[in-house]
C-alpha cells in the first residue's frame, strides 16, 4: 500500500476529490470544511491532472493544505513553498515581517481563501499585526475575490450549432 499524505479542507466549502477505492477503482469523495484527509502522491497528481489550471488545482490554490507531505515526492518542495498553501504559523509569521516583504508575500498569495485566514489572523490582537497590516491583507482580499459583475470566472469555449 503506497504511503499517504495529509490534506486539510482550509475553506468554508466542500471540495470533492478522486481517490482510489481498495480495489483501484476511482471515486470521488467530499471532504467537508475543516476536515483532514489522506491521498496517496499517485491520487494528489490524478486530480492535480485533471484541473484546468494550476488556480482551479484544489492542492496548489490552498483549498487543501498540507498537514503532511512524503518528503520523497518529486513535488515536495513545490507544495511546500506555496504561497498558498501556508499553515496557521506560517501565516502569523508573516506579521514579524517588514512592511515591503509583507506586501511582497501577499502578492505571491492568489486565493481567496487562504488570503481570508490571513485577514481573521491579522485581526487578532495577540498576533501583533500592525494596523497597515490588516488594511494592506483587506485590500488583498478584496483583489481576490471574485466580483459578481464585469469578471469573468470561467473560460469560455466556442458552441458550434448543428
Amino acid at each position: 500500500m503506497p504511503e499517504k499524505e495529509t490534506w486539510e479542507n482550509a475553506t468554508l466549502s466542500q471540495v470533492w476529490i478522486l481517490t482510489n477505492d481498495p480495489r483501484g477503482e476511482t471515486r470521488s469523495e467530499l471532504v467537508r470544511p475543516g476536515q483532514k484527509i489522506q491521498v496517496s502522491v499517485a491520487e494528489r497528481l490524478l486530480n492535480s491532472d485533471r484541473a484546468y489550471a494550476p488556480d482551479v488545482d484544489v492542492f496548489k490554490n490552498g483549498s487543501l493544505i498540507p498537514v503532511r507531505l512524503i518528503d520523497s515526492a518529486e513535488d515536495y518542495a513545490e507544495h511546500a513553498n506555496n504561497p498558498n498553501n501556508l499553515s496557521e504559523s506560517d501565516m502569523v509569521d508573516l506579521f514579524k515581517l517588514s512592511a515591503a516583504a509583507f506586501k511582497k508575500r501577499l502578492a505571491e498569495i492568489q486565493n481567496p481563501a487562504a488570503m481570508d485566514r490571513i485577514v481573521t489572523l491579522s485581526e487578532d490582537e495577540s498576533n501583533k499585526a500592525t494596523l497597515a497590516q490588516v488594511k494592506a491583507a483587506q485590500a488583498r482580499l478584496e483583489e481576490l475575490r471574485p466580483s459578481k459583475i464585469g469578471k469573468q470566472l470561467f473560460k469560455e469555449t466556442a458552441v458550434t450549432p448543428g
